[in-house]
């Protein structure tokens, strides 16, 4: 709900001339977090216990409540539509089944029976959405946002891209852990310089978009993205510490790129009136895409897990490859959407 919320605030505040740095430094606050957050993850679980990893959240989650009611706006619209209460129980059974079928293919502790009835349901009730939006503007999200070619790349076509980004948090820990033996102290390090690569690019964000627009950029970004993802699945006991970091490093250049021109491009031309239901979608869609990444990734390795003779619980480092190569050639995909854009589009922006 935060991240949907603060990005209506400056979409409704900021002019677009001033919107790609408004969105940099929107995304400052989550890079110092990846950056500290691993490292202080795996200082937790090593000298404590991990329960204190959530309850860390507490004192900063009352800090965000007393600083968004000290500093953030009162910002309201000033026409207020109907719920759409039809609508939202539509959507909230499709999401649901569709992530939960997502989450749980693969998985033993959910009979097979019991994931194909609910992602069922779930496609069902996404028909019924369908079919119940469609045409309108006064339901809770309404279809017609992707009628915006900006809107529709960043969001549809930028799924393959979100696949690796989205599930390269999870899987380079368990990579580095489960599969090359480093500790949670030594992941969290190692880890960390994805972040710093993603913290780095944010001064030059400004000035690289300005020099060459959001398509190209998108481009370039989403090829570094495929092509570093698929390098973790190079990395094995004997490779180069530094090479590891090399690669990280890109690849969070690259992340940080990308998610940023998505996030900022893809609401060129929505109205206003549209705008608070266009942060949703997109932010919808983005957690989708990770979730589907995640069950990508997980799938694959099982897969892998069992041609070399062993459960998916007992990985080795071996198993890994296959994963990273095949999810970070899908993640190419997203240069076709990317390479349809006109490059005046973002005129307004630069």
């Amino acid at each position: 709900m935060m991240v949907p919320v603060g990005r209506l605030i400056l979409l409704r505040s900021i002019p677009p001339a001033q919107l790609v740095v408004a969105m940099v430094w929107f995304t400052v606050p989550g890079s110092i977090g990846r950056v500290v957050g691993p490292l202080l993850g795996g200082l937790i679980v090593t000298l404590t216990s991990w329960r204190w990893i959530f309850l860390l959240n507490v004192p900063f989650g009352v800090l965000g409540i007393l600083l968004s009611l000290k500093f953030v706006p009162d910002s309201r619209s000033e026409k207020v539509d109907r719920f759409d209460f039809r609508g939202f129980v539509l959507m909230a059974i499709a999401l649901s089944g569709v992530v939960f079928g997502l989450e749980t293919a693969g998985h033993t502790f959910v009979p097979l029976t019991v994931t194909i009835v609910v992602t069922g349901l779930g496609l069902a009730a996404a028909v019924a959405y369908v079919i119940h939006s469609r045409d309108r503007v006064d339901v809770i999200i309404p279809l017609k946002i992707f009628g915006y070619k900006a809107f529709r790349a960043a969001t549809v076509g930028g799924i393959p891209v979100r696949l690796a980004v989205g599930s390269a948090p999870v899987f380079i820990p368990v990579l580095l852990q489960v599969g090359l033996g480093f500790t949670p102290v030594q992941a969290g390090l190692m880890g960390a310089w994805l972040a710093i690569g993603a913290f780095c690019v944010r001064p030059i964000m400004r000035h690289a978009i300005h020099a060459f627009g959001f398509k190209p950029i998108l481009i370039v970004a989403t090829a570094l993205t495929g092509t570093t993802f698929a390098c973790y699945g190079l990395f094995t006991p004997n490779t180069s510490i530094y090479f590891m970091f090399v690669v990280l490093f890109i690849a969070g250049i690259a992340n940080a790129l990308g998610m940023i021109s998505m996030n900022t491009m893809g609401f060129l031309g929505v109205p206003q009136n549209l705008m608070s239901k266009a942060t949703a979608l997109s932010t919808m869609m983005q957690q989708t895409s990770i979730s589907f990444g995640v069950a990508l990734c997980t799938s694959c390795l099982t897969v892998t897990a069992h041609v070399h003779g062993h459960s998916a619980e007992r990985l080795t480092f071996r198993d890994f490859p296959a994963t990273f190569f095949i999810v970070g050639a899908l993640s190419l995909l997203s240069i076709v959407a990317f390479a349809q854009l006109k490059d005046e589009e973002d005129a307004e922006m630069r």
